[in-house]
């Protein structure tokens, strides 16, 4: 759905239902048939997680002389794509 929306300017909720409707009527079935089987992955990975459903990173860069600590807490479902 964001390359579907990249790029637009929706200026209110109608346009954004609009353009959500648009993309769901654009899928095919094998699109849908696909996200029904990546929810078994997703929730046999929260049973792994006993429930936790976020994950906390902490992540550390050092550019240009410059030091930073970035704290994520993020999604375990993004690594299923």
């Amino acid at each position: 759905m964001s390359n579907f929306l990249a790029n637009r300017k929706l200026k209110n909720d109608v346009e954004v239902e609009t353009a959500i409707d648009s993309f769901l009527e654009s899928e095919t079935r094998e699109f849908y048939k696909k996200g029904m089987y990546k929810l078994t992955e997703r929730w046999k990975r929260v049973v792994e997680l006993n429930g936790n459903y976020f994950i906390e990173y902490t992540c550390f860069t050092f550019v240009d002389s410059v030091y930073r600590v970035y704290h994520l807490t993020l999604s375990p479902e993004i690594f299923l794509w």
